[in-house]
């Protein structure tokens, strides 16, 4: 069971991708599941290679600007030990700087997460990785903080890729395409590519090899590519 409290927009491109993105969030706000639900893709529910209570999620959630709490929390059944829990806060803590309370006894780990920005190549989002247990919960701890769902039209199609990269404040970056058949483009806040502005949220098929994109705002811009 998935539980919902947080609003979102949503854009669906080609018969493809079903984009969804929050908007004007409370601290409070939530997303929740109750059980583990895999991914159609057989590369998303892979066993991490260290540990095989620990697995490679679908990612069709990632946090792009402020400030989340990500709960884990398991039964006896999930037999989770504290060489689990080491393991993971290590995994997590080589994507991102975040907070991470471990709480064996009460069998519930916690990751206090503040986006930075400072992911300046290319990479797997941040929380590709969870423990394999039934219920996860994302909080917001942070009004008006961001987050982009994705969900494939096509179930069946498991060739999908996901990777993003931070823009800092008032730089640019080239974002080149990969070497896929499709490539869409996500600008999590306002960039410029050339003299076109595009809005937050904006999300294009990207057809040319690279592009160059202008943070003109205060803060750090994530964008994040979805490929095949």
């Amino acid at each position: 069971m998935i539980t919902v409290n947080m609003y979102y927009s949503c854009d669906t491109l080609d018969d493809e991708m079903q984009f969804s993105y929050t908007g004007n969030t409370k601290v409070g706000d939530f997303l929740q599941r109750t059980h583990v639900i895999e991914s159609p893709d057989p590369k998303f529910n892979e066993d991490h290679p260290d540990n095989p209570k620990i697995f490679k999620n679908s990612m069709a959630h990632v946090l792009c600007s402020g400030s989340f709490c990500v709960t884990q929390e398991w039964t006896d059944e999930d037999n989770i030990s504290a060489e689990d829990l080491d393991a993971f806060e290590s995994i997590i803590k080589s994507q991102i700087n975040c907070e991470v309370v471990k709480d064996l006894a009460n069998k519930k780990i916690i990751v206090n997460y503040t986006y930075n920005g400072t992911n300046n190549s290319w990479s797997e989002p941040a929380f590709c990785y969870l423990l394999k247990v039934g219920k996860a919960r994302i909080e917001v701890t942070e009004d008006n903080s961001d987050m982009v769902c994705v969900v494939r039209i096509n179930k069946d199609d498991g060739t999908w890729n996901v990777r993003e990269i931070d823009v800092a404040a008032r730089s640019t970056v080239a974002i080149d395409k990969p070497d896929c058949e499709l490539c869409y483009t996500v600008f999590c806040k306002e960039v410029y590519v050339g003299d076109t502005k595009f809005d937050k949220w904006t999300t294009k098929k990207q057809t040319t090899s690279s592009v160059n994109a202008t943070n003109k705002n205060n803060v750090p811009v994530k964008i994040i590519q979805y490929y095949k």
